[in-house]
């Protein structure tokens, strides 16, 4: 296996993976499934896409080394925020697959929906849904880039599983179509991809303030909009 990921090569020596464990969020059985399934396959995609999903899960065990001074988030600067919005951030990063709405996350906190809401806006200025969104149109845009997705298996990794909301979503965050976005990124070498996005903090696993994440969501589109008007 090739590690692309400059992250991953950074930090790979003097880690003992023996040591590490991931929990499973419903996307690990499949991974291993396919890599089991395809790894004899001779064909090109099949070999990328091998390669991908193993630097995606050595990640994957580095993650909470990465953020262990701030454990509510994997994305946030949590520092100014309450208590009580560190677990709406937390709640949401580990269960954006679901089918998480405002009525589940009151049942699973134990708190007021009404409550959630305003004590969520007051710390960051955005509702629960804008961040739901967030979380979810993020990690389509990680399996666009760095797994070569179609649209439906980033939609379905996202949990925003009906395709014309997922669409309009994406869209309104990150300036573009779903679509346009995969078609463009998927014609750019992978090393390529990482000096494209070195900057953007949601990409890179960067720690930022939340105005950052969504700002860095627009502007990954704005870089893919100029590779695709290059391309055309």
């Amino acid at each position: 296996m090739i590690v692309h990921d400059p992250f991953l090569n950074q930090n790979l020596s003097g880690m003992l993976l023996s040591t590490c464990t991931m929990q499973d969020d419903g996307q690990l059985q499949p991974a291993f499934d396919y890599i089991y399934e395809n790894w004899l396959s001779a064909d090109p995609q099949n070999v990328r896409n091998i390669n991908h999903i193993l630097n995606y899960l050595l990640l994957r065990f580095f993650v909470k080394d990465l953020h262990y001074a701030n454990i509510t988030s994997h994305f946030i600067d949590t520092s100014s925020f309450s208590p009580t919005t560190c677990k709406i951030l937390h709640y949401i990063e580990h269960h954006f697959a679901e089918d998480l709405s405002l009525d589940h996350l009151s049942q699973a906190l134990s708190y007021n929906k009404s409550y959630l809401c305003k004590i969520f806006r007051q710390d960051t200025q955005y509702t629960i849904v804008d961040y739901i969104h967030f979380v979810r149109i993020r990690q389509a845009i990680i399996h666009f880039v760095f797994y070569g997705d179609d649209l439906f298996s980033a939609r379905e990794c996202s949990g925003l599983f009906v395709p014309g909301h997922f669409s309009r979503i994406f869209k309104a965050l990150v300036g573009m179509t779903p679509q346009r976005f995969r078609n463009a990124v998927i014609q750019i070498p992978h090393d390529e991809l990482h000096s494209l996005f070195a900057n953007e903090p949601i990409i890179t696993y960067r720690i930022c303030s939340i105005d950052d994440a969504f700002c860095s969501l627009r502007s990954i589109g704005q870089i893919v909009l100029a590779l695709k008007s290059e391309q055309e």
